[in-house]
Formats: C-alpha cells, sequence, structure tokens
C-alpha cells in the first residue's frame, strides 16, 4: 500500500536510515560485458548530446526503447509524442535521477524545476528531496535517503560535469516546450528496465519499438580496435527485429570520441543510413532506418 504522504516524509527523515553505513559508488561491479557499464556509478545531471537538435518528433502514440542515462533521452521521447518509453540502464544512479526529473516536471512549475535542478547542481540534495517528498515513491525516498547524507557529508557529488554536459542540449528547457511535456507525461508511461544493452534484442523478444535510442553507446564498446566495427554491427543487426516498419536507431558519435558510421554489406542490407551533423562541437549523429519489407 502506498505510504501517506507525513509516512513519506518520516521515511526520508529517519535518523536509523540516514546513519546506516553508506557505500561509496561501487565502479567495480561490471555489469554489461560489452561495454563495462557498471551497476552504481556517476551520472551527468544533463544529458552531453544536442538532443534537442536531433530528438524524433514524428513518433506520436508510438512505443520508444531509449538508454535512461541522465534521464533527458525518455523525456524526449515523451516530448516527441510517444505514449510509451522502455528506459533501460545498468547504472541504478540514472534510473532514479530520471524518475526523480519525471515526477518534478509532473509536478512544479517551470520556475521550480530549475530551482531544484540547480540545488542539485549545487550539491543540496536534502533541501529538494525534502520539498518533493510527497512527489516520490517509498523505493525511490529509501533510495535517496542511503545516500544524501554520504554525499553531503563528504562534499562529493552525485553528478558529473563538464564537457557538453548542459541543461542547454535539452528541448524541454524552454517554458513553452517544458509544459508541453508536462502535459505529455500526464498521458504517457515510462518504464524502468536495470538492463544491458546486449540483452535487448532477448528481453524485448516481439516487442516493435517507433525509434531506439543509443546515445553513445555503440563508442563505449571496450573491445580492440579490430573487433570493435564487428560487435557494433553485429548488436545494431540484433536490434533491427525490435524496430517496427518504418523504425529508426540513432548514434550518437561525439566528436571528441569520432568512432565513426558502423556499417558493412550486411546492415546495408537492412538499413537506410544517414546523418546529422548537429551542436556546437559538431558531432554526428548516425540513424539507421528500417529498411521496407
Amino acid at each position: 500500500m502506498e505510504l501517506s504522504i507525513n509516512d513519506k516524509l518520516k521515511l526520508f527523515r529517519n535518523e536509523e536510515l540516514s546513519n546506516k553505513k553508506i557505500k561509496v559508488p561501487n565502479k567495480n561491479i561490471e555489469v554489461s560485458e560489452l561495454t563495462k557499464f557498471k551497476n552504481l556509478d556517476y551520472v551527468y545531471l544533463w544529458t552531453n548530446e544536442d538532443l534537442k537538435e536531433y530528438y524524433a518528433k514524428d513518433i506520436v502514440d508510438t512505443s520508444v526503447l531509449s538508454v535512461t542515462a541522465s534521464g533527458d533521452h525518455p523525456l524526449h521521447a515523451v516530448l516527441g509524442g510517444a505514449k510509451e518509453v522502455h528506459s533501460f540502464d545498468v547504472n541504478e544512479f540514472s534510473k532514479y535521477l530520471s524518475m526523480l526529473k519525471e515526477k518534478l516536471i509532473k509536478n512544479v512549475s517551470y520556475a521550480d524545476f530549475k530551482k531544484y535542478m540547480d540545488y542539485l547542481h549545487k550539491k543540496i540534495f536534502g533541501v529538494v528531496l525534502d520539498e518533493v517528498a510527497w512527489y516520490l515513491t517509498s523505493d525511490e525516498l529509501e533510495f535517496w535517503g542511503k545516500y544524501v547524507k554520504y554525499f553531503e557529508n563528504e562534499n562529493i557529488s552525485l553528478f558529473l560535469f563538464g564537457g557538453s554536459c548542459s541543461i542547454l542540449n535539452n528541448a524541454y528547457f524552454n517554458e513553452e516546450l517544458y509544459y508541453n511535456l508536462q502535459k505529455k507525461l500526464g498521458n504517457a508511461k515510462i518504464y524502468y528496465h536495470d538492463t544491458a544493452v546486449e540483452n535487448l534484442s532477448r528481453e524485448f523478444n516481439g516487442c516493435k519499438f517507433s525509434i531506439i535510442y543509443l546515445s553513445n553507446i555503440l563508442g563505449r564498446i571496450e573491445k580492440p580496435v579490430s573487433m570493435v566495427n564487428s560487435e557494433a554491427t553485429k548488436l545494431l543487426s540484433d536490434l533491427e527485429c525490435l524496430l517496427d516498419n518504418e523504425g529508426r536507431i540513432y548514434d550518437y558519435n561525439l566528436r571528441v570520441a569520432n568512432h565513426g558510421c558502423y556499417t558493412d554489406d550486411a546492415l546495408d542490407e537492412i538499413f537506410d543510413i544517414t546523418s546529422l551533423e548537429v551542436g556546437t562541437q559538431k558531432d554526428n549523429v548516425y540513424i539507421y532506418s528500417k529498411k521496407g519489407e
């Protein structure tokens, strides 16, 4: 049974919970064998991709499969019109950050959203969570309750900053689009999955998506250089079965990483591949569009 607001606040302020010995985010537990991503890792507070320039806007009433990351990819999927988003990541922090952003956008004004996110940027976790506790589930409160004291006491941040990570990369950093997203979140559903990219074709077998957002995952495949292309193209080929007849996979290529476009004869058989240049850094977005049957 869902807790009352008062019970939620008691849970968040619970001294026994807050004073438990807190584990530092464990960067040694590799969950994805393909990319070496970990289950308790630091996250970007904002995407480092210029999402506002390339997110799909023609996906009304569709289903989308998206990496969770900073939470901005699934939110842009909803902004683009998706009614159902399945958001995957091996990193637990990504899931809870995304759920926090989702709850804030659904329930607070544009001005308050910017204020609360600025608090997080400044590592003022407690103030934010104390003010928005009634929007969160017991599971979310318990998770944050475990970590807030640790991060504040150690004066460190859960979040990564720097580079091209910025709120300005988001289309909803615009008052009109923010309220548009707020309205759409009332009619859409984001489901979170603790899973790695190499498991998607098996775990979502039989499902069909209009869009798959991979962010820059392909560039993080940790294999010897001579093997990278074959591993990436195999993953793309495996994901093709999850696309509907006009489905697309988006691969973001940060210019600083510059992994290039992954392709081979087999992929050319099933995809039309196009690219976009976005952002001040002139990053590339490679779009793998499923060829009609």
